[in-house]
């Protein structure tokens, strides 16, 4: 079996750029240490709401563990909105 993750989140509307930069940084190193790929999405009508999408995860807590190290050696926090949450959804095919 396998899981999809969500992570939703807004970005600041003056760091869109340094922010894209920094998401595409945590996806190359998701796929280079998780080996799962992700893609990044920009809700319709409203651009500072940004979602990545990850697919093929077998197991979620060494998943989120690497995430949460991706998201550190990075610091997207610092691009994102005042209330600075990343929202985590994890689901499986019924």
């Amino acid at each position: 079996m396998s899981f999809s993750c969500y992570v939703y989140y807004r970005v600041l509307e003056s760091n869109v750029a340094d922010a894209s930069v920094a998401v595409r940084r945590i996806t190359e190193l998701m796929r280079e240490r998780a080996g799962v790929s992700a893609v990044l999405m920009k809700k319709v009508g409203e651009p500072l709401l940004w979602m990545e999408v990850y697919e093929g995860i077998r197991e979620t807590a060494p998943f989120l563990s690497s995430l949460q190290e991706c998201l550190e050696q990075v610091g997207l926090e610092r691009f994102l909105h005042s209330d600075g949450a990343r929202h985590i959804e994890m689901f499986q095919c019924a």
